[in-house]
């Protein structure tokens, strides 16, 4: 095993130690404040990236953006959540460090979140779809923006209402 440098070993206990105390006067003075205010601003913006991109959902859904319950805990890096409730099924946008996630649940309480790809596998499943055949169309459900998204959304609209109804 390479032995670390001498002056590694020399500067590495006093930069833990200002880190620690930073650290310290950042959760004391500041976290309590800024971390929600920068979260409400972050989920505002993708809000706002919604209601631009997925504008069907709010003109031709009467859907909604209602707050997002599980997520008022203390968010990590930069998560952006944002709960659309339309009449049919809710559907919750997550993006955090730039991955981009979309899950649907039933209207109705209790929801049970499930990514919208996986959601609509299991409506192929019940359709009669074989695990073979889903496997094999799998790219179809793929999405990565929300030009992809409003496409699923669009082409199997029934198909979710019926499957987040029954679930």
């Amino acid at each position: 095993m390479k032995k670390e440098p001498t002056w590694i070993r020399i500067v590495r206990p006093p930069i833990l130690a200002i880190g620690f105390v930073f650290s310290t006067i950042y959760t004391g003075l500041f976290q309590w404040w800024l971390d929600p205010l920068v979260s409400k601003k972050s989920d505002e913006r993708l809000a706002t990236e919604v209601k631009q991109s997925l504008s069907f959902l709010f003109s031709e859904k009467a859907a909604k953006i209602v707050p997002s319950d599980d997520y008022r805990v203390q968010r990590a890096f930069d998560l952006s959540v944002v709960t659309v409730a339309a009449e049919d099924f809710w559907i919750r946008f997550i993006r955090v460090r730039g991955q981009f996630d979309v899950e649907v649940a039933s209207a109705q309480p209790p929801r049970r979140w499930e990514d919208l790809s996986g959601a609509l596998e299991n409506v192929e499943i019940r359709q009669g779809a074989t695990l073979n055949g889903v496997v094999a169309t799998r790219r179809s459900r793929a999405y990565s923006c929300f030009a992809d998204v409003e496409r699923l959304l669009r082409n199997r609209w029934d198909a979710l209402r019926l499957y987040c109804a029954s679930s």
